[in-house]
């Protein structure tokens, strides 16, 4: 059964949630308050989600318009 363009939706916005969480203390400058192993998970987390945040994404741009789609590659980056 194929997912629904509005559950894709959905599952975008709690990975987006997801991500925002874990880099909250990043962007406050409290990095330091967590530990070297804590901070690792969060970056492989972090990654993780955003392959899959990108794959959703590639889904919602081939959905939306077959004519003109265009898909997002991440170079040299974690997530790929």
């Amino acid at each position: 059964m194929e997912i629904s363009l509005a559950d894709l939706i959905d599952r975008l916005s709690i990975i987006n949630n997801k991500i925002w969480h874990l880099e909250e203390k990043l962007r406050s400058g409290k990095e330091e308050t967590l530990e070297l192993d804590e901070l690792g998970s969060r970056a492989i987390t972090i990654r993780d989600l955003n392959k899959q945040r990108i794959a959703i994404k590639n889904e919602i741009n081939r959905r939306f318009d077959k004519n003109n789609y265009f898909e997002e590659i991440k170079v040299s980056h974690l997530s790929e």
